[in-house]
């Protein structure tokens, strides 16, 4: 089949969402699709590419600045650009499907190209492009993106959320009718977990490393595991953290850490190679995290890879995995007392540690791309003969 996909953001710029779709179209591109992404600019990456299949097209939008973040002028603008090289492309090739990654702000474009062109739209519903606490404009609280992104998902031919959170907020928060909002759990590409000598990345053999993978923005709620890992060392049990990403939200931490005098107990990494991130995970005993909501959180899953125990908050699709006391500790949110609790438990406790990472290693095979694939693809092939 010939696939057209649309996603404002795409690695190496941004995050999970991007993460998530680049798994999709390179498996579906493995097993002989054509694939087309119409993705953003900037950071000097080329205007066409083909990569591992997948053919990406990036428009020229305004303000992409960072690799982390999207700016509102980079995202606003993603919109009449995405729109002008969609239809350029359904002229020039005839293709079966539409895959439209975030309700906002890739949504609208995909909905304005399947209208024109009535190419069958398929909707990936992420997490923040529906629900999120830490913004003041997330969707769910703004009139104007609430009506937009209700429009957006009641006109797609086809919509998966990306966990039963996201589909949960999708009900509650706009007006669905009966549209129906399928759950197929989100993925990752399964990776080798690299043997490494924990004394290059200058730990000790006997170390306890703590982990965190993410963009350093308020969501994500850093400053909170930062406290609880400061908790545990003061109560007599050694650990040390690692935070993987970059954001507005760095300054901040390292003037924390700082005033801690707690450099040598927690280290940010800032952004990494995916081969420097595979060899920290090998290297780490523990995954962790104190964000606010994640609509499903891709990284859980790239910790559970690599045999990490996770301990985490309860909001959010993460829920839909991690299973208290079997493969991590699941905390309400924001009780950080408790938080520090479950982290000394581990910390302290190395058969606890090592029983955890047993459950995580043949859990996570369930959420691995080809799994989520075949009914994606199952959905994209009853669509493309209508």
């Amino acid at each position: 089949m010939n696939i057209l996909a649309l996603n404002y953001e795409y690695p190496p710029l941004g995050g999970g969402g991007g993460v998530l779709s680049e798994h999709v179209l390179e498996h579906l591109a493995a097993a002989g699709h054509t694939t087309t992404l119409i993705t953003s600019g900037g950071q000097n990456l080329d205007q066409l590419e083909t990569r591992r299949g997948v053919r990406i097209e990036r428009v020229p939008v305004l303000m992409r600045n960072a690799k982390n973040t999207a700016s509102m002028a980079s995202m606003l603008s993603y919109h009449p650009l995405a729109c002008k090289a969609g239809m350029k492309a359904a002229q020039a090739s005839k293709f079966d499907c539409l895959l439209t990654f975030f309700a906002i702000p890739t949504g609208p474009a995909g909905a304005h190209i399947a209208k024109k062109t009535g190419i069958p739209n398929v909707l990936f519903l992420l997490g923040g492009d529906v629900y999120d606490p830490s913004k003041k404009l997330s969707p769910h609280k703004t009139p104007l993106l609430r009506g937009t992104v209700g429009r957006v998902i009641r006109e797609a031919d086809h919509v998966f959320a990306g966990s039963r959170d996201v589909r949960a907020s999708a009900l509650k928060y706009f007006s669905l009718g009966d549209k129906p909002v399928e759950v197929v759990p989100l993925s990752i590409a399964p990776f080798d977990i690299p043997r490494v000598n924990r004394s290059d990345l200058g730990f000790a053999e006997d170390d306890v490393v703590i982990t965190t993978i993410g963009r350093l923005v308020s969501r994500k709620n850093v400053e909170a595991l930062i406290e609880a890992v400061l908790r545990v060392n003061a109560e007599g049990s050694a650990c040390r953290l690692t935070v993987m990403g970059d954001g507005p939200s760095r300054e901040g931490l390292q003037s924390m850490i700082d005033e801690k005098n707690a450099a040598d107990r927690i280290t940010l990494l800032g952004n990494v190679s995916e081969e420097d991130k595979h060899r920290h995970l090998a290297a780490a005993d523990i995954y962790a995290s104190t964000s606010i909501h994640e609509g499903f959180g891709l990284v859980f899953l790239e910790g559970m890879h690599a045999g990490l125990p996770v301990v985490c908050y309860d909001n959010g699709g993460q829920t839909d995995f991690v299973i208290e006391d079997k493969n991590g500790y699941v905390i309400k949110l924001n009780e950080l007392d408790d938080f520090s609790k479950a982290l000394k438990r581990l910390v302290d406790d190395r058969s606890l540690r090592e029983r955890m990472k047993a459950r995580n290693i043949e859990d996570v095979k369930g959420y691995y791309v080809e799994t989520a694939c075949q009914r994606y693809l199952e959905v994209i092939e009853q669509l493309a003969q209508r």
